[in-house]
């Protein structure tokens, strides 16, 4: 019998369109879908998603070229996947080399997320052509060794697993 792979299950996420937000006003956002919960027995949706539109928000509402170095977020309340989240900026500062600002996620006119987000452009590579923002992951034999011990762990919850 042959074993499945995580990589069969995989499928394939336009993040622009799913993650994706709309300016609707001076420092007022609108996410493009609501965002989805990661099983139906979820209370709310998955926070990951809440981070990542905030982190976008973040970075719309700055000057080209500034990227996220700091985040410091809460969860107040569950968020409905009915509808999408409205993003409320607050500039708490802009400065020659790094800009803060407090992201708030309002859904039904009631507070469900907070983010306190650090931009900078000391740790961006600066040139003509703007870059895609990626997230690194850890390589290295010991994370490889932890993967391949409990491969059992992300079978029985393919939430858990990290694609390198």
């Amino acid at each position: 019998m042959e074993q499945a792979t995580a990589s069969d299950d995989i499928v394939p996420v336009d993040i622009p369109s799913e993650l994706g937000v709309d300016e609707i006003g001076p420092n007022r956002y609108i996410g493009k879908k609501p965002l989805r919960k990661p099983d139906a027995r979820n209370r709310g949706v998955y926070g990951g998603s809440l981070c990542a539109q905030a982190i976008l928000v973040a970075m719309k509402s700055s000057p080209p070229g500034f990227r996220p170095h700091s985040l410091h977020s809460y969860f107040v309340k569950s968020v409905d996947e009915d509808t999408p989240v409205v993003w409320e900026v607050q500039e708490i500062s802009n400065g020659r080399n790094f800009v803060n600002r407090m992201i708030s996620a309002i859904q039904y006119d009631k507070l469900v997320y907070t983010a306190n987000i650090s931009l900078t452009l000391k740790n961006s590579k600066s040139g003509s052509k703007e870059e895609e923002f990626s997230f690194q992951t850890p390589r290295d034999e010991n994370f490889e060794k932890f993967k391949s011990d409990n491969l059992h762990i992300y079978e029985a919850n393919p939430n858990l697993y990290i694609y390198l």
